[in-house]
C-alpha cells in the first residue's frame, strides 16, 4: 500500500503506470493533514535520522542493503517504548500465541458505507475505465515492504 498526500513526484506518468501494472493500493490523506498519516510520518522521520543521513551513499545499489540492514535491527533488536520495551518482533510473536478476539471485535467496522468524497477532493484513475476504480488524490508517498506484522 502507498500512502500519499500527492506532491508533485507521486504524480508523475512512470509512478501512476508503475502503481497500476503493480496493481498496489494508493490512499491519499486530505489536505495539509499530515496527523492523517502520523505513523508514516514517524517512520519517515526515523528513517531519515537513523539510516539515510548517517550513511553516504556511494551508488544507488548500495541503498536496499543499508536500508534492509536498518530495518531488521529496528524490527529484532531494538526495543520500543510503545510495545512495552519489547522488539517488534517479540511483540509480534506474543500477539500471535494471544487467544484470538471475538467474533464482534473482528467484524467491527465492516457494515459501514465507504467514505464519500469531501468538498475539493479530487480523483485519480489509476485503473482502466472498464474497471471504474480510482483513488483519492491529495499530497507525500510511502512505501510498506516486508511483512508489515513484523
Amino acid at each position: 500500500m502507498i500512502v500519499s498526500d500527492n506532491s508533485t513526484e507521486q504524480t508523475s506518468h512512470a509512478i501512476l503506470i508503475w502503481v497500476k501494472e503493480a496493481r498496489i493500493e494508493w490512499h491519499y490523506i486530505a489536505p495539509v493533514k499530515p496527523t492523517q498519516n502520523a505513523f508514516v510520518e514517524s517512520f519517515n522521520g526515523r528513517l531519515r535520522n537513523e539510516c539515510l543521513n548517517v550513511h553516504l551513499f556511494d551508488r544507488l545499489s548500495e541503498a536496499p542493503s543499508i536500508i534492509e540492514a536498518w530495518r531488521t535491527d529496528c524490527n529484532t533488536v531494538r526495543p520500543h517504548t510503545s510495545l512495552g520495551g519489547l522488539v517488534p518482533a517479540m511483540f509480534t510473536d506474543q500477539a500471535r500465541r494471544a487467544p484470538p478476539a471475538s467474533p464482534e471485535l473482528r467484524s467491527a467496522g465492516l457494515d459501514r458505507p465507504p467514505p464519500t468524497r469531501k468538498k475539493g477532493e479530487q480523483r485519480l484513475q489509476l485503473s482502466g475505465p472498464d474497471q471504474g476504480a480510482g483513488s483519492r488524490v491529495k499530497k507525500s508517498i510511502w512505501f510498506f515492504w516486508g511483512d508489515r506484522r513484523t
